[in-house]
């Protein structure tokens, strides 16, 4: 579906909403906070959020061309921002528990997922 301002508060549950030029989520898509209202989403120009994402942060901005396949999961208490040309296959998982930023022509593959809360390694 085509979004707009008027339709995208049908899936989009922010106080405040900034939608670029030729933005198309498909349908099973819900963009909001984590158990509340997101304060601000921004999405920019030709981007395509596929069925069935669950997106729950406080703030949620995307650059131009960005792609994001079905059943991704951006969940977390801290915004998350992404540049322009991202691409993320299916079932991606992105954490936002601390302060996410995935620069400009980043890819991601299916089933991968990226923690902010984690520390891997070992500790000596």
């Amino acid at each position: 579906m085509k979004v707009d301002y008027e339709n995208s508060k049908d899936f989009i549950n922010a106080k405040e909403i900034i939608l670029g030029k030729n933005v198309d989520i498909k349908e099973g898509t819900f963009i909001s906070g984590m158990g509340k209202q997101a304060d601000k989403v921004v999405i920019g120009d030709n981007v395509f959020i596929d069925k069935e994402c669950v997106i729950l942060v406080p703030e949620f901005t995307v650059g131009d061309y960005v792609k994001i396949f079905k059943y991704a999961r951006i969940t977390g208490y801290k915004p998350c921002k992404i540049g322009h040309n991202f691409y993320s296959d299916a079932s991606v998982v992105l954490n936002s528990t601390d302060n996410l930023t995935i620069g400009n022509n980043v890819g991601i593959g299916s089933w991968s997922a990226l923690w902010t809360h984690m520390r891997f390694g070992d500790v000596i």
